[in-house]
């Protein structure tokens, strides 16, 4: 069982990002396995088209985001963070391949990758932000073929040497492209998103080695994966599972009770998964809370999986 904390910023003031590090030094310090930083590279107006949320302290979700939310650059973040920690797995969510350039993307994450021991794990994502992808200029109704041969360039760069690769939007040949990652094959990936669509389920079936769904999961999407995975060689439980703890927010406002918001977990768990994502800024208020709160995190979900 692995414990996660994602959105590190969001128990800090805007100005002070720099202790970004500091938190995930801290949550080292007190049990947590893994830290995640996710990103947006810009966002325009249309990011809080539906209205920005009513308790400040629920999920970024897709168009209803403050255009002027501080996101870091999640493979620069990383490399801060792993140069001030030794054994928290870095997480770089929501990594919006299809705005780089897939063979720099790939020189980038195998750095990063071995600079800081192998503890790299990467979940590419296409967005929802077509704002984005104008400015970046990239066509949006393309993200997702353009996503799937970046991941197809840079798993060429991380294997065989010289590498070669030919797709729509990339193509190289007898090119070497050292150090490789630490772990054969490149950073372990995760996918997930809103939706188990057929696109995500092939992308988890041919690259994945972890499945982090921001949705509930139906029995009938259980048995689409499990099938497609079975006609690949493969199983779920070659994935590792991972889920979001879920804050039961008060009305009034203020911080979640993490113990009154732990009641679902028995079912996550029977469901097999086993990676446990939590943002701090649901349940406390300042920096100094991070070590009591981590410590908590381990009892409680360590409880009700036993």
């Amino acid at each position: 069982m692995a414990f996660v904390l994602s959105e590190l910023h969001a128990v800090l003031d805007r100005n002070d990002l720099a202790r970004t590090v500091e938190v995930a030094r801290m949550a080292e310090d007190n049990g947590i396995d893994d830290v995640v930083v996710g990103e947006h590279i810009v966002m325009g107006p249309d990011a809080a088209r539906d209205g920005l949320p009513k308790k400040t302290r629920g999920f970024l979700s897709p168009w209803r985001q403050s255009p002027d939310h501080p996101h870091l650059e999640g493979p620069t973040a990383l490399a801060a963070i792993a140069g001030a920690t030794s054994r928290v797995r870095l997480v770089s969510a929501a990594l919006l391949g299809a705005l780089r350039h897939p063979v720099v993307m790939a020189k980038q994450l195998a750095t990063l990758d071995v600079l800081s021991g192998g503890r790299l794990v990467i979940m590419p994502s296409v967005s929802w932000h077509p704002q984005e992808y104008e400015a970046c200029g990239v066509p949006f109704s393309s993200r997702g073929r353009i996503l799937d041969d970046a991941i197809g360039a840079w798993q060429a760069l991380w294997g065989e040497q010289p590498a070669r690769f030919k797709s729509g939007s990339v193509s190289f040949e007898d090119v070497w492209c050292q150090p490789s990652p630490t772990r054969p094959g490149g950073p372990a990936m995760w996918f997930g998103g809103s939706s188990l669509h057929e696109r995500n389920i092939e992308r988890i079936v041919r690259h994945g080695s972890g499945y982090y769904p921001a949705h509930f999961v139906s029995g009938e999407d259980w048995a689409r994966l499990d099938a497609a995975l079975a006609a690949a060689g493969r199983s779920r439980d070659e994935l590792e599972l991972v889920t979001s703890i879920l804050p039961s927010l008060p009305a009034g406002g203020g911080p979640a009770k993490l113990a009154d918001s732990v009641e679902f977990l028995e079912f996550q768990i029977a469901q097999g998964f086993t990676t446990f994502v939590v943002n701090p800024g649901q349940f406390v208020d300042k920096v100094e809370e991070i070590p009591a709160f981590a410590r908590q995190l381990r009892q409680l979900v360590g409880r009700s999986a036993s």
